[in-house]
């Protein structure tokens, strides 16, 4: 092992980041960490000529939920140390996971925040709760709001504060002491530890042994190679649950890798957010087609695409990057050139798409830092829009904005970078389920770009037996539930004009 990560540096010193993904990929295709399509089984892509959207079926990814397959097969650690494990305070357990007032009228021999305290010591003495260390290593926040509030209700209340053990959590068949041993109660320590978790991203050498990683910081003459820095270091890896067939699609997944002790502030959008996606893009595509020519093959492009929560349900900056030539949304007409930028050749464009989508686009030659610039302008003036009264809470004090995006970068052309800006509500990441279509509502990055995957079966029959016209019309009307409505949008292109 140690072997192969000293080779793996010497490609990427050689050849560059890109490269080296590349070789990580044929690598995870022969040790099975990357599932192929099973030949019995195979990718199915529905896209007829007369399709203006792309659906997708893509059998692998079946699995990505099933843990027991997981570990068979080596990807997941059925028994991963806890103490390699990193915890955000999305999975904190405190007096702060819990709303007192709720309590307040069920134990009223004790005050809410010592009902709390006692629940807690009994699950950790049945091993369901471990103690935690604010100031540990293992615990690394992410939101200053949540971590002021968190400290100060522990200094209040003068209570502890615990992470989950790995063993099951079955809120029926606890043991609780009589006081406690109320259904309401059982409810309510169900809702407060349903969804604490370590961090998958920070945890992933321990939790995926088979996860091939690898990190920008692993290039050192960054700036020299590609002409433009980062924003922070980025890890990457790759996926079991890719967007298609692994052999041609390579999908895989970077996110940012703070130092121990570096505040993340990551659940709102950062203003390096777009931009590092841009300069990531570039900088996979620039190593590959160098390669590509002095080996004299055809290069083909990657994609890279980010939910930015649209869909998403983690915290860090999350880009995931595979080849999937013309994704529809790349290929639809433009309606109107918003905005000519002072720099010339750099544009952004209304596309003609049934929801709001915006083209950054540089001709050549590219200054992919201008690019990167004017994409983070764009996002962070639609995040700067975002309306206080429609913050989301989401638990541990957490809120997060309604306000969100999908951004996509590909190069369609040789030369041309484009960047696709999509402003989206969290609270609207759902189109409308109607009678005799598919039952998949969520539309993430993929789907606002027209290529529409359908994980179920049952769906994916119903769409093959669908006409193109009946099936164009299901695509547009899905991307028309999730638009921001139109006041919004109008205040966007009113706010970016005068900026740019």
């Amino acid at each position: 092992m140690q072997k192969a990560k000293r080779l793996l540096l010497d490609v990427i010193k050689q050849h560059g980041i890109g490269i080296g993904l590349l070789v990580l990929h044929q690598r995870g295709l022969v040790t099975g960490h990357i599932l192929r399509t099973d030949p019995a089984n195979p990718l199915e892509i529905r896209n007829d000529p007369g399709d203006n959207y792309v659906y997708a079926r893509v059998p692998v990814r079946d699995d990505r939920d099933d843990h027991a397959k997981l570990v068979a097969r080596g990807i997941m650690n059925d028994s991963p140390d806890p103490n390699r494990l990193i915890y955000h305070e999305d999975g904190l357990v405190g007096t702060f996971s819990f709303d007192l007032q709720e309590i307040q009228g069920l134990c009223t021999a004790l005050q809410p925040q010592d009902v709390v305290a006692d629940l807690l010591t009994c699950l950790e003495a049945q091993g369901l709760l471990k103690e935690a260390a604010l100031d540990s290593w293992q615990v690394q926040f992410k939101d200053v709001r949540a971590r002021d509030r968190i400290r100060k209700d522990c200094e209040k209340y003068s209570q502890r504060v615990f992470v989950r053990t790995a063993k099951e959590f079955d809120h029926l068949t606890i043991s609780l002491p009589v006081p406690y041993d109320q259904p309401k109660i059982r409810d309510i320590l169900k809702t407060a530890l349903m969804y604490k978790q370590p961090c998958n991203y920070c945890g992933v050498r321990e939790l995926n042994p088979l996860e091939d990683i690898t990190s920008t910081s692993l290039v050192p003459d960054w700036k020299q190679r590609y002409g433009f820095s980062m924003s922070r270091s980025y890890e990457f890896g790759f996926t079991f649950a890719p967007f298609g067939e692994p052999d041609a699609v390579c999908h895989f997944v970077a996110w940012d890798n703070p130092s121990i002790g570096e505040v993340v502030n990551n659940q709102d959008l950062q203003a390096y957010s777009f931009g590092d996606l841009v300069r990531l893009t570039c900088a996979v595509n620039k190593d590959i087609e160098t390669y590509c020519a002095t080996a004299e093959i055809p290069f083909i492009p990657f994609s890279g695409v980010c939910n930015h929560w649209a869909g998403n349900s983690i915290y860090h900056q999350h880009y995931q990057f595979f080849r999937i030539p013309n994704l529809p949304l790349t290929c639809a007409q433009v309606a109107k050139d918003l905005l000519v930028h002072h720099h010339p050749g750099l544009e952004v464009q209304r596309m003609s798409w049934p929801t709001p989508a915006y083209r950054i686009v540089m001709n050549p030659p590219v200054d992919v830092s201008k690019l990167s610039d004017l994409a983070d302008k764009v996002a962070v003036t639609w995040r700067d829009l975002s309306r206080p009264t429609e913050r989301i809470q989401i638990g541990n004090e957490i809120k997060i904005e309604n306000h969100t995006q999908n951004t996509i970068v590909t190069q369609n052309d040789p030369g041309v970078v484009e960047a696709y800006f999509v402003p989206r509500l969290r609270r609207k990441l759902d189109a409308a389920p109607r009678p005799g279509v598919p039952t998949k509502t969520n539309l993430g990055v993929m789907e606002v770009a027209g290529y529409l995957l359908i994980d179920s079966p049952t769906d994916w029959e119903i769409i093959a037996n669908l006409s193109p016209a009946d099936r164009n019309a299901f695509g547009k009307r899905a991307l028309e539930d999730v638009a921001p409505d139109d006041a919004r949008i109008m205040q966007l292109e009113g706010a970016l004009r005068p900026k740019l």
